[in-house]
């Protein structure tokens, strides 16, 4: 998950927030928009893999703080959200990178509208929504034949808040097809590019990473 060249600092003074961060998709982001100048709050239920990332990130010079969330109830989304005003003052960037084991996702709607406010005042907000490949293996629908709680069906919604709001579907890492599987830096690349203002007219896009 290291940086292999110098990167852009496209995300220079702006507060992301990222669940699911103490591995995989979650980690490698959470390294990606460090790199780029972001600083973060991270999230996750798992205390010591996520002790260790923040130390990565703060051994290399980023601000970074760790909160323990469960993302399907409202109580840590409203710690979570406060502190990064409290920390920062700010938030620009949400990250739903936590993989939740079933398909109801309705969590993430719950924390996109308690961060709403603070996403409408950066004038620089972007939520970014990760589906993972249990789910991919159902289609784009899911398992019920529902869409996702959190497709960008949502987006104009909340694009009068200026907010933008899409998706990033990494696939498999394993699937044969393309030749290799694909990489989590290559993920947590796609999700800089939308958090950034490089992707400040995209909103509404499902973006996949599988070859």
């Amino acid at each position: 998950m290291e940086a292999t060249r110098p990167l852009a600092k496209r995300l220079q003074g702006r507060v992301a927030l990222v669940t699911g961060a103490a591995g995989g998709i979650g980690a490698a982001t959470a390294v990606r928009l460090a790199d780029e100048g972001a600083m973060l709050v991270l999230t996750d239920v798992r205390d010591e893999a996520g002790d260790e990332v923040a130390a990565r990130l703060r051994d290399r010079g980023s601000k970074a703080l760790l909160l323990r969330q469960e993302v399907e109830g409202e109580e840590g989304w409203v710690i979570a959200v406060a502190a990064a005003l409290s920390e920062y003052g700010r938030l620009d960037v949400l990250v739903n990178s936590a993989g939740l084991v079933s398909n109801d996702r309705t969590g993430i709607l719950v924390g996109m509208r308690v961060a709403a406010d603070a996403l409408t005042a950066s004038g620089h907000g972007s939520v970014i929504d990760i589906w993972y490949a249990l789910e991919y293996a159902f289609g784009p629908f899911g398992a019920l034949g529902t869409p996702p709680v959190c497709s960008p069906a949502n987006a104009p919604h909340w694009k009068p808040e200026g907010v933008r709001v899409n998706y990033v579907h990494p696939g498999f890492f394993d699937t044969p097809i393309p030749a290799r599987p694909r990489r989590l830096e290559e993920v947590a690349a796609c999700v800089a590019f939308l958090a950034s203002d490089d992707a400040s007219f995209i909103s509404g896009v499902e973006l996949y990473v599988d070859g």
